[in-house]
């Protein structure tokens, strides 16, 4: 039986939605994971375009990580991020003032079908994202 994506919400546990940075990607190229019971979830290339909805001058994803540190940066919390273009890597860095404690969060990009791009399930992972989505 052959599924078609009929719609698809980005979000996180914040409630902070991520879905418009995403709309240039078209729900027929979003790939449908299945197994034996069903559609289990879903993934998609997210080209690292200079103008996409999610990039910014910072870099092709400034736009979700400014986003996404708006939704989990606190008062005792602080956050920088660097962009190295020739790796095409993103390094997410938030310390807690509190604790003292720093966390890294990479996010790699790769080369598909002769372009530069992500994984929107690797971003997800990384970022804490829930991919919420319909099937028909």
């Amino acid at each position: 039986m052959a599924h078609r994506l009929r719609s698809i919400t980005i979000t996180d546990d914040t409630g902070t939605r991520y879905t418009d940075l995403f709309l240039d990607i078209p729900l027929n190229e979003y790939e449908l994971r299945t197994s034996g019971h069903g559609v289990t979830g879903i993934d998609a290339i997210v080209h690292a375009r200079p103008f996409a909805p999610r990039a910014t001058e910072s870099g092709p994803l400034g736009a979700l990580i400014l986003r996404w540190a708006q939704a989990h940066v606190d008062n005792h919390n602080l956050l920088g991020w660097q962009y190295i273009d020739a790796h095409d890597i993103h390094t997410i860095a938030l310390a807690d003032t509190l604790t003292r404690e720093v966390h890294f969060i990479n996010l790699f990009g790769h080369v598909i079908g002769g372009r530069r791009a992500y994984r929107l399930r690797e971003l997800a992972d990384a970022l804490d994202l829930l991919l919420e989505f319909e099937i028909e």
